[in-house]
């Protein structure tokens, strides 16, 4: 099974967003630090019902001390500071906190993919629509992420499955996905739905040819130049 290469890649992706960001940050167009902290501070609120505190978790303590903090412009270069901040968390030596950076990376690229226009400032109307077309390859890159992320450890799982390993184990990584509210909101509904179905099984050329709609290369090339298959 080959990749589908029309589909671009989250780091091609992630340059476009680049691209376009900057285009918005050189017109002046930023986000409303006050109004960017609020939101923040609700999400970290919300992981407390995930079992955290903030002494116990400092790499997620200091994403969200970072994100709630108000001196700093929220122009693309700190959005693009914070969110590797976040991945920081996620490469944590503890597994608990490598799950609340997960949840919390979830939360952060579901508000820039939403950011209400009332929480825009500055900049002018070419800078705008700038802004706006890098939030919606943002929210691509983001989906792209999800599904590379997923492939890998369903790569790294498949020795669990006694039969048919990889496949077993792409099903379970897509319902898990499927039954996640935070990383499903990134997807619109109809995406959803060809999650679900996809979730429900299948033979695992299909389950690729699903999961390239968003994830074509990367870390998983190897599943789909037929060396898992």
């Amino acid at each position: 099974l080959k990749p589908n290469v029309n589909v671009p890649t989250a780091e091609e992706l992630s340059n476009q967003s680049s691209t376009l960001f900057n285009v918005a940050n050189k017109s002046g167009i930023q986000l409303d630090s006050n109004k960017f902290a609020s939101a923040m501070d609700n999400i970290g609120r919300s992981l407390r019902a995930e079992g955290y505190t903030p002494t116990a978790y400092p790499k997620v303590t200091a994403a969200l001390d970072e994100m709630k903090n108000t001196a700093m412009p929220k122009d693309f270069t700190e959005l693009k500071a914070l969110r590797k901040m976040i991945q920081g968390a996620q490469r944590s030596a503890d597994g608990e906190e490598r799950r609340l950076g997960t949840i919390l990376k979830a939360e952060f690229d579901d508000y820039i993919a939403n950011i209400p226009n009332d929480s825009i400032i500055g900049g002018s109307k070419q800078g705008l629509t700038a802004w706006k077309q890098a939030r919606d390859v943002y929210a691509k890159q983001s989906k792209a992420e999800v599904f590379e992320d997923m492939l890998y450890r369903a790569d790294l799982d498949k020795s669990k499955f006694t039969a048919s390993g990889m496949e077993n184990s792409l099903a379970q990584q897509l319902r898990n996905l499927a039954k996640n509210e935070r990383q499903m909101r990134l997807f619109t509904k109809e995406e959803q739905e060809a999650i679900e179905e996809a979730a429900k099984g299948g033979n695992v050329q299909n389950i690729l040819k699903f999961m390239g709609r968003f994830a074509p290369t990367g870390p998983v090339t190897g599943i789909f130049t037929g060396g898992a298959i």
